[in-house]
């Protein structure tokens, strides 16, 4: 397996998905060359990161052996073909781990592709490897009890973000061009924002559930990581092949004439100034191009207490998936287990009720994102923080589109004064809105550094 230079693995890397059709077609390089790239980048780093739980180095090389003679014939089944992902433990791949990260399902492997897959690899996608996930998608933090941390490439002993912990890091760290997760209340988009990458959220069931392992049937979506909009874009509409709403397109004409929201009362949201700051100094830019930011009043709604009616209903509907937990714990963590008979134990009054504000919410959301393309908000409390000591309202800005199932994208805005990723989130009724706000905006941004370590 060759090394490719610095210079060779910077324009591969730089390439993320949307250029490396490019270097291909020109001949500037050959998927077997952007895969002896990756898979030297992840050896280097496997085990000090933590963000794969398993490799796929056969398989993958033969499929970058196939896409280089495609394109050597001129033949290629897509502009994703040779594009090389990785894909979260809980979707599964044919022939690796799908054990999402829990203890009991350690040597489960997958029978078939999950759709999303399928569909990439029918385009000529080569799957590298199996990602980290919090236990069964349960979690923000990328500590998992059974398979171990995942760190932030930006400061080992923090927090990638979870719960699709290894997709945010990787992606960040180069180890993949493109990754798939899940979202239940923000676990794609959290970890883009930790690690300094782009994390996008389609709208409910854009991208199919089947063969992905449930947590919360009614908040789950799978999404996609990657290093800019364009490629989650592309990923996204390849996942499922152009065929369920369109190609979700981004050039919708940058931000003149658009409407922004903004929740007026911002400045009382538990969230870090710089976070805010950041925010403030971007849709200055964003005025500028020509975007009318309006206000959103928000009176009324809580942010922490919706996130804990989504809480109960994900204990609830976790609980479905796993009934046996009920009375048995092999093989799962007593954190776990304790917060899904939790849920099993409340009155039905409090459930209901709990379903019931999660409606209202969604309806609130849905009305007051009627009047703008998409409304812009912080993604995260702050950054990321150390592994022990995570925020109390880590899920509260992320949960609003999860339980309206509206289409949100979280891109990284600049570093804190210590060196870590700031994001914010364009959350919008439709994808190719959200999508081509957020692609403006990230321009606006400008280009977003590598980790210090990115060699």
């Amino acid at each position: 397996m060759r090394s490719p230079s610095l210079t060779a693995m910077r324009t591969i890397l730089d390439a993320g998905v949307a250029g490396l059709a490019e270097l291909y077609r020109t001949g500037a390089t050959t998927p077997l060359d952007v895969f002896d790239c990756y898979y030297n980048r992840i050896a280097a780093k496997y085990v000090s990161l933590g963000a794969y739980v398993a490799t796929l180095n056969i398989s993958a090389r033969e499929a970058a052996a196939e896409s280089a003679a495609r394109w050597a014939a001129g033949s290629p089944l897509s502009a994703l073909d040779g594009v090389p992902i990785a894909v979260k433990a809980n979707i599964a791949v044919k022939g690796a781990p799908w054990h999402a990260g829990v203890g009991a399902f350690a040597n489960r492997i997958a029978d078939n592709d999950a759709a999303c897959v399928a569909a990439l690899r029918r385009q000529g996608a080569i799957v590298l490897g199996i990602l980290a996930m919090d236990e069964a998608a349960m979690g923000g933090t990328g500590d998992n009890p059974w398979f171990g941390r995942t760190h932030n490439p930006w400061r080992r002993g923090f927090s990638p973000g979870g719960s699709s912990s290894g997709a945010g890091a990787a992606v960040a760290a180069g180890l993949c061009a493109a990754a798939l997760g899940t979202d239940t209340m923000g676990s794609v988009r959290l970890p883009a924002a930790f690690c300094g990458c782009v994390g996008y959220k389609p709208s409910r069931d854009l991208i199919s559930r089947d063969g992905v392992v449930p947590l919360a049937n009614s908040l789950d979506h799978v999404g996609v990581l990657a290093r800019s909009v364009e490629d989650c874009a592309l990923v996204a509409a390849g996942a499922v092949e152009f065929g369920v709403r369109g190609a979700l397109p981004l050039d919708g004409g940058g931000l003149g004439g658009g409407d922004l929201g903004v929740i007026a009362n911002i400045a009382s949201l538990s969230v870090d100034q710089e976070t805010k700051s950041a925010i403030a100094a971007l849709l200055e830019r964003a005025a500028a191009a020509g975007a009318r930011i309006v206000p959103i009043d928000f009176g009324g709604y809580d942010f922490t207490r919706v996130r804990k009616q989504c809480l109960l209903a994900i204990e609830v509907e976790a609980m479905a998936e796993y009934p046996y937990l009920a009375t048995e714990s092999a093989g799962f963590s007593d954190g776990f287990v304790q917060m899904l008979r939790y849920g099993a134990r409340q009155p039905e009054t409090k459930i209901a009720g709990a379903y019931d504000g999660i409606a209202n919410a969604a309806d609130f959301i849905r009305e007051r994102l009627s009047t703008v393309t998409a409304m812009i908000l912080p993604m995260m409390p702050g950054p990321a923080f150390r592994f022990g000591d995570p925020p109390g309202n880590l899920g509260d800005l992320a949960a609003p589109a999860n339980m309206a199932g509206l289409a949100a994208v979280a891109i990284p805005i600049g570093l804190s004064t210590d060196g870590l990723p700031l994001s914010a989130q364009c959350v919008g009724l439709t994808d190719e809105g959200a999508l081509a706000t957020a692609r403006s905006l990230e321009a606006l941004a400008g280009q977003f550094p590598s980790p210090p370590d990115d060699k």
